[in-house]
């Protein structure tokens, strides 16, 4: 009987335990989307010689973002408003951002490759204040990489 008693105990602390840090990541979120303007912008950059014919501004780079409100925009000719981003992506880049400006991970990170296209990651605090994480390829990078994929899966095909 003791054991149970034990055992139904310690269920009960590990579930408020558990339902407190669930309620503050979403008080969280919901307090940072509070703020305006961009949080990441990601640019790719096409770095070779276009034909003098191809040659515009939208190809030699295009944008992918996330704004603090949630919202992610990515270029695509049909559609000029932001889709909402899920909870999970939101804290995820909101994470990689956060512990990228403080710890400056990429300072030293280098890749080369000569296809022409390569990337910039600039995270924004919450006063709008740019912090520029990495620039150059980051195709060997998976955190990079994963970043990049979790926004971009918001552009509509």
């Amino acid at each position: 009987m003791k054991t149970s008693a034990k055992l139904l105990s310690v269920l009960m602390i590990a579930v408020m335990a558990l339902s407190l840090f669930g309620c503050s990541s979403k008080a969280d979120i919901s307090e940072l989307k509070k703020n305006s303007g961009m949080m990441l912008v990601v640019t790719i950059h096409i770095a070779i010689p276009l034909p003098e014919d191809e040659r515009n501004y939208e190809n030699e780079h295009n944008e992918l973002s996330l704004a603090y409100d949630g919202t992610a925009y990515n270029p695509n000719h049909m559609r000029e408003k932001g889709v909402g981003v899920t909870d999970k992506d939101y804290l995820k880049i909101y994470n990689f951002c956060k512990k990228n400006i403080e710890k400056n991970k990429f300072a030293d990170y280098k890749e080369y490759y000569e296809d022409g296209v390569y990337y910039t990651f600039t995270c924004y605090d919450t006063e709008g204040n740019a912090n520029e994480i990495y620039e150059g390829y980051c195709y060997k990078n998976k955190e990079l990489q994963d970043i990049m994929h979790t926004i971009s899966k918001y552009s509509i095909d």
